[in-house]
């Protein structure tokens, strides 16, 4: 076959290379969210629902407005701790008096005022005192209460009835339980938020490939469709132990993380994933090898227009490459891509070669 030809059936060649190959297990895949990383947001009290700000699927940041409602018990509190505050301040001015009335009899004890009658104001102002510190204390506790249970990084106070449920990280909303006009209480899961900076990529593969993966080995995965320059790495992290019963496949889960949100969930992908299984020998493409007459062949290059077919045997064979053992030697320039032309050729003219 001389070079005109060669070019018009696009022959192209590769040197025979001596090493070891592990084989890519390829698989459907898809990205979905880090459930491990998934908020569920709970009101601090019981209230009703005056606004939804968000919808599932919705990609919110930090500090964003989820849903507003009426906060029934902030109104409460609220009011208590205006109660508190009010009885503090009357027993602040009782103990104010008492302690006068007592430094007046001390400095007056003996003359117009007996000694136990000083011993009685001093037993009042000590009780005026535990008062105050009662008060003082229950004001603490509802202060302590409206800044730690109904202020979180999921919930802010906007006056003293209303409260907004807020994000408390990047993320997407994955469900939205309630409405305008529900009654909420701080057993509802009101928004469930999945944060994105981490995403989960699952591919199905075979049982028996399932076998031949170990945890800890990177997954490579990229859009269907896409090029092969947007391929990205995932770490294997679990390998289910039973197939599916619908489908008859395994799934594998690998983490990726993705700050940059590169990979929304639903996406789905093809993946490729090292087997343990590792052959080695003579690397070929695994183009190059073909069945003639029931024997593998590839076809190396005797001369500048003239190939040869030498039996081979493959070890193993990957997607993109494969392993043979035969008469070849590294450095043998052999046919890859359009080694089946010549196969043709050599049926059609009845002959072995050239």
């Amino acid at each position: 076959m001389d070079a005109e030809a060669r070019q018009a059936e696009g022959l192209e060649t590769v040197k025979v290379k001596k090493g070891s190959v592990r084989p890519r297990i390829q698989a459907m895949a898809s990205v979905t969210e880090n459930i491990a990383r998934s908020v569920s947001i709970r009101p601090a009290g019981d209230g009703k629902v005056r606004a939804v700000y968000v919808l599932p699927g919705q990609q919110v940041t930090v500090g964003q407005k989820l849903v507003s409602y009426i906060d029934h018990s902030l109104h409460v509190v609220d009011l208590q701790l205006a109660q508190a505050k009010a009885s503090l301040a009357s027993a602040q001015a009782n103990l104010a008096d008492t302690a006068l009335a007592y430094r007046r009899g001390k400095s007056l004890a003996g003359a117009t005022v007996s000694a136990g009658e000083v011993s009685r104001r001093l037993a009042v102002m000590h009780e005026a005192q535990n008062a105050v510190h009662f008060q003082d204390a229950a004001v603490k506790t509802l202060t302590h209460r409206l800044e730690e249970e109904f202020t979180s990084p999921t919930e802010r106070i906007v006056d003293f009835e209303n409260s907004v449920l807020i994000a408390p990280v990047d993320g997407m909303v994955e469900q939205v339980g309630t409405a305008v006009d529900n009654d909420i209480s701080p057993t509802d899961v009101v928004i469930r938020i999945t944060s994105l900076e981490t995403v989960w990529v699952v591919a199905n593969v075979r049982p028996e490939d399932a076998s031949d993966i170990s945890i800890g080995t990177e997954m490579t995965f990229m859009p269907v469709g896409a090029d092969p320059a947007q391929a990205a790495m995932a770490k294997v992290q679990t390998i289910e132990g039973t197939a599916d019963p619908e489908t008859g496949l395994v799934k594998v889960v690998a983490t990726f993380s993705d700050p940059r949100r590169r990979f929304r969930p639903g996406t789905q992908l093809n993946a490729w994933l090292p087997a343990q299984e590792q052959a080695s020998g003579l690397i070929v493409p695994s183009a190059a090898p073909q069945n003639v007459d029931g024997h593998m062949v590839v076809y190396r290059q005797t001369g500048a227009d003239t190939f040869q077919p030498v039996p081979v045997r493959v070890l193993l064979e990957g997607p993109e490459q494969s392993v043979v053992s035969g008469d070849l030697k590294p450095d043998d320039t052999i046919v890859a891509k359009g080694s089946f032309t010549l196969k043709a050729m050599a049926l059609l003219s009845g002959l072995d070669g050239d």
